[in-house]
């Protein structure tokens, strides 16, 4: 199953973040991870934190590009 068919895109905020969970948990049948909302403010200070000399991941993503695009994925 792919999970982002499963959420729309809508502004979260802990009310409707919950619901979402409670769909998610009831779709997947069994909690497969554990998902915590998190502010735009938290992501952006994360971002910020990355080291932007490491390489990239699986993904061929690395800090430097997430860096650069910070705006747009939060």
């Amino acid at each position: 199953m792919n999970i982002s068919k499963c959420v729309n895109k809508v502004n979260f905020n802990e009310t409707n973040f919950d619901d979402l969970k409670t769909f998610l948990n009831k779709t997947l049948g069994t909690k497969h991870f554990s998902i915590y909302f998190i502010t735009a403010s938290e992501v952006s200070l994360f971002i910020d934190q990355l080291n932007k000399n490491q390489s990239a991941g699986i993904d061929g993503i690395g800090p430097k590009i997430v860096k650069l695009c910070k705006e747009f994925l939060i």
